[in-house]
């Protein structure tokens, strides 16, 4: 589907992001115009949070899968069976984050469907 690198692709979210803080900076939100900016805005955080308990868990496995193949290393010295599994449960807590986060973007998304601009 891509030819571009998982790390290029999060690079590309990270700059996203840093653009869309600018976007909706105050005093003069150049972003944003009406309440239905906002609306759109949150679907788009909503559902963009919504793929990142998938994307953690294939991160994970794909630990999982360079340490069945036996090419898995630790950098440094250490229990690299420890630090793997360290390392599994970290990614269970970044999925259990996200979709506390996907809830509370849900949550203010239906929240701003009654909103609506005043002139």
């Amino acid at each position: 589907m891509t030819d571009q690198t998982a790390a290029d692709l999060a690079i590309k979210v990270e700059k996203t992001l840093h653009e869309l803080v600018y976007a909706t900076m105050g005093p003069d939100y150049p972003g944003l115009e009406y309440p239905g900016d906002v609306y759109t805005t949150v679907a788009g955080l909503k559902e963009g949070v919504g793929r990142l308990p998938q994307t953690a868990t294939q991160l994970a496995k794909f630990i999982e899968h360079l340490a069945a193949g036996d090419h898995l290393r630790l950098d440094h010295d250490g229990d690299l069976a420890a630090r793997r599994k360290e390392l599994i449960n970290t990614f269970n807590a970044v999925v259990s984050a996200a979709n506390q986060l996907y809830s509370a973007l849900n949550n203010a998304h239906t929240h701003l469907h009654d909103f609506a601009y005043k002139d």
